[in-house]
């Protein structure tokens, strides 16, 4: 790493330039601590003038005004000519998924040349660790090997390794994965066997072929059916995220009434993985996330009792088309009360 300042001999007299260089070496190698006027995801923070440029090994300490929710940024300026908006990345080089910067700590992140390297420890009291929880399931309540095939439609449910196939081949096929009905219950029961008040479902999937058909991926007042795979209108309970085609919604239903939102923008490439989340925050708030970024707010039409949300699965239907749907899905159906 680069230093301004140089040595200097025993009895030597250190001039203004020699102070200010050393000066601007502490600034950019041990940094001052900063506060952010930005806002989540979108970090500002205004550097001493004595630092005119970014270079290799800057480092930057600042206190975030609020958590970050999927990949950031951070502007570090000052008031004369530096002014530089460049990614917050990991330490493996990719994006932030969303809880690595906390609002109640401190981030400290270095220049690489390009972008900023978060430095600070991860706050994993403050999140889930979605990328951990779907490269490595760790503390999963319930996965796919926990779950029930339901191919009496005429689906087929395909296990292999960590992952499941669900595949939709003819017009009235319909496959999915439900939970079972747990020891001395007829249906699972989010008020028994979780938080009621504060819980969250996460899952991965990705579809194979050309569109989704129909599908959903939550929580469900009955087990999945063509009736209710179809065209992702619904207003029996539930709360999850909802497919027609290849337009994926988040979705709630009172039991007479549904509210959804088009979060199809927040999927870059629906033949790749991406993780999907809902968090039950409360009887008027429950909001949806696809990789980590935050993609629906719901405050209407929400289930009024969460026991009636007696089924968590996934499924597709073919919907009557010519051509197979395949879903493929990985083992991270996860229940939390942690949020």
């Amino acid at each position: 790493m680069a230093v301004a300042s140089v040595t200097k001999a025993s009895g030597d007299t250190v001039g203004a330039s020699e102070r200010n260089a050393l000066r601007e070496d502490i600034l950019r190698h041990a940094g001052d601590t900063l506060t952010d006027t930005g806002a989540a995801d979108a970090y500002i923070v205004t550097c001493d003038n004595q630092v005119t440029s970014l270079s290799v090994g800057q480092i930057a300490k600042f206190i975030p005004s609020a958590d970050n929710t999927g990949p950031a940024t951070l502007r570090f300026k000052n008031s004369l000519a530096l002014d530089d908006t460049s990614s917050i990345l990991q330490t493996d080089g990719t994006p932030l998924i969303g809880g690595e910067i906390s609002a109640l700590g401190l981030c400290l992140v270095e220049f690489n040349g390009t972008d900023w390297i978060l430095l600070s420890p991860v706050q994993l009291q403050e999140r889930l660790d979605r990328k951990q929880i779907v490269d490595e399931p760790i503390s999963v309540l319930y996965t796919h090997r926990d779950l029930a095939a339901s191919s009496a439609n005429g689906g087929n449910i395909t296990v292999y390794g960590t992952k499941a196939l669900l595949t939709a081949s003819s017009t009235s096929d319909v496959a999915s994965l439900t939970i079972p009905a747990p020891s001395g219950s007829s249906f699972f029961n989010p008020a028994a066997d979780i938080d009621s008040s504060k819980f969250g479902l996460l899952g991965a999937f990705r579809r194979i072929t050309s569109q989704y058909a129909d599908l959903f991926f939550g929580l469900h007042s009955v087990i999945l059916s063509s009736g209710i795979l179809s065209s992702a209108v619904d207003t029996t309970a539930h709360i999850g995220f909802y497919a027609s085609g290849t337009t994926m919604y988040a979705s709630v239903g009172s039991g007479s009434a549904q509210t959804r939102v088009d979060v199809s923008a927040f999927i870059p490439d629906q033949t790749a993985y991406s993780t999907f989340e809902i968090k039950y925050l409360s009887p008027t708030s429950v909001k949806f996330y696809i990789d980590g970024v935050e993609a629906a707010h719901i405050t209407t039409n929400i289930p009024s009792a969460v026991q009636t949300l007696r089924y968590v699965g996934i499924g597709i239907d073919n919907n009557s088309s010519s051509s197979s749907r395949n879903l493929e899905v990985k083992p991270v159906i996860l229940f939390s009360a942690q949020l």
